[in-house]
């Protein structure tokens, strides 16, 4: 296969347009999760390979219908909407099929770092209230070790064949049905429900559950999908946890919702690694900057010339590495990014700039309130004023960022879920102009900058070079898109609000693409009726994107 040289999917701009045209629908249907996109997925692509490795291979059809045999077993098992089933397994297909399925049918599960045993692995499992534990054959002695120390009625199961006495949880579910289940046999969790528990991994303390709604599975999922531009013809080489965020959820649903194929691993080999990537034909890679280390360190292998990497993609990998493997091993596209599982913001280096570990684009600043705060190293905690505010850094300043945590108001830049074993959530006030919230318009925003790229493509001269075309035909041919698009999600009311922060986003970029701005006031919002402007009364709790986009 050979190495895509399309210079498009390497541009920021369009990486960014891809993942908000993915992430833009999430919303709508509060019941469409990441185990329903699976079920449709397994209809529409059959037997296309979706995880592979080196003793199993499932398809999409073959995932979809483990994901409802699991689900089921879960069901028999009476578990429902609140309940907890801890997950000690290897990474291996079965692995997703398992917390898809379970999550799908409303019951949370919390993905168990498999290095913890003794009395690590006894807090980890109680912190959460199990009801039921399921263990990898390899695993399986070190959860009989702790059996003794959970509360009384846990179930244990083990998935796989080996010398132990758990009841054999492949066994009971190979005899179930794996159709679809009716809607009449459970109740569908919404994206607001909690789906998984992910730990912290314990260096500041004992670790702790980090919830992850639906939401957030959907979001990660299809986020990345757009900004790696995830194609049928793809396959992720994943050999990162699957107990963690970054190779259980972002390596594996990214690629699957965009129809690639995942290639599981065990565990990182550097001297196996090449050898993999060739023989799987794997065009993605997902990284932690360390394994990028052993390989530039390892020896050379006649392997890492042939391989058909389009682009890597991770966190964590430092600048004096990044140009020695990106020469040595030719990879054309390296996507770096930051961000915690138990965040709220996330930044991301679509540029490709050595060392950054990413930002937040100006047109998305509104979306995602970040601040960089002087950090007090002694003190352990942000760096406070005379009158007890955090305070800003200065460009070039090292500090701490820190990002807007959901208010009691509803109005919000972002969901957050807390963590359990950490009930320390504090109110931070920053010194210094801050941009106000404009959570209502996400949809329409992201949309209507998909749809302005699109026409650009077609017919407009690029962003950064000058307008070849006259500005009234450029506003008669955008503005009835744009129009529609707004107006399907916020209604009359608030589209040409959104229609005139991309106005303003457009005249930045010397090219006005749809109608004129809304008046500068903050207090001011326009209705669209009958094509023409008109105000209506004022709302001091939203602001005017005009004056944000810019």
């Amino acid at each position: 296969m050979a190495v895509r040289s399309d210079e498009n999917k390497r541009s920021p701009l369009k990486a960014w347009v891809r993942a908000l045209e993915r992430t833009a629908p999430i919303e709508r249907d509060r019941t469409l999760t990441l185990p329903v996109v699976i079920g449709r997925l397994g209809e529409h692509l059959g037997d296309a390979p979706a995880l592979l490795s080196t003793a199993t291979t499932l398809s999409y059809r073959s995932l979809a219908k483990a994901c409802n045999r699991y689900a089921r077993w879960g069901l028999a098992r009476g578990l429902s909407a609140g309940d907890v089933v801890c997950l000690v397994m290897e990474n291996c297909p079965d692995y997703m099929a398992i917390w898809l399925g379970l999550s799908g049918i409303g019951t949370t599960v919390a993905l168990i770092n498999t290095h913890l045993t003794g009395e690590l692995l006894a807090y980890s499992l109680n912190l959460v209230a199990p009801r039921l534990v399921i263990a990898g054959p390899s695993l399986c002695a070190a959860v009989s070790e702790v059996r003794a120390r959970l509360a009384p009625g846990v179930e244990c199961w083990v998935n796989g064949a080996g010398s132990h006495e758990l009841p054999r949880l492949d066994l009971t579910v190979a005899a179930l049905p794996g159709e679809a289940l009716q809607k009449s046999e459970f109740r569908a969790p919404t994206l607001d429900e909690r789906a998984l528990c992910i730990y912290t991994s314990g260096t500041t303390g004992l670790p702790k559950a980090a919830n992850v709604s639906h939401f957030r599975l959907m979001q990660w999922s299809h986020w990345f999908a757009g900004l790696i531009d995830v194609q049928p013809d793809d396959r992720m080489y994943n050999c990162l946890p699957m107990y963690h965020s970054v190779g259980g959820v972002v390596a594996t649903g990214a690629t699957l919702v965009g129809g690639g194929a995942v290639v599981l691993r065990e565990r990182f080999s550097a001297s196996a690694f090449w050898k993999d990537v060739v023989a799987e034909r794997c065009t993605l890679f997902q990284y932690i900057g360390e394994l990028c280390r052993y390989l530039v360190n390892n020896p050379q292998q006649s392997e890492e010339s042939r391989h058909a990497l389009r682009l890597a993609c991770g966190n964590g990998l430092h600048g004096d590495v990044w140009q020695k493997f990106q020469q040595r091993f030719r990879i054309p596209q390296i996507l770096e990014y930051y961000a915690a599982t138990e965040g709220n913001f996330s930044l991301y280096n679509c540029e490709g700039r050595v060392g950054a570990i990413g930002r937040i684009p100006p047109f998305l600043a509104h979306r995602v309130p970040v601040a960089l705060v002087k950090y007090d190293v002694d003190a352990a905690a942000p760096a406070r004023d005379a009158g007890g505010r955090c305070v800003r850094c200065r460009p070039g300043e090292a500090g701490e960022a820190i990002g807007q945590i959901v208010g009691a108001s509803g109005r919000r830049a972002k969901p957050f879920d807390d963590n359990l074993g950490d009930a320390r959530l504090a109110d931070v006030e920053v010194q210094g102009p801050q941009r106000p919230e404009c959570a209502q318009l996400r949809v329409p925003i992201l949309e209507l900058f998909g749809q302005l790229e699109r026409m650009r493509q077609r017919r407009f001269a690029p962003f950064d070079g000058p307008h070849r075309h006259p500005e009234r035909q450029a506003q008669r041919e955008m503005k009835p898109h744009a129009q529609r698009i707004a107006q399907r999600h916020v209604g009359l009311e608030m589209s040409q609000r959104a229609l005139g922060a991309l106005g303003a986003f457009g005249e930045q970029r010397r090219m006005r693409p749809c109608g004129r701005a809304v008046r500068s006031q903050h207090h001011t919002n326009c209705r669209v009726a009958r094509g023409r402007e008109r105000p209506i009364e004022c709302r001091p709790d939203v602001v005017d994107l005009a004056s944000e986009a810019t």
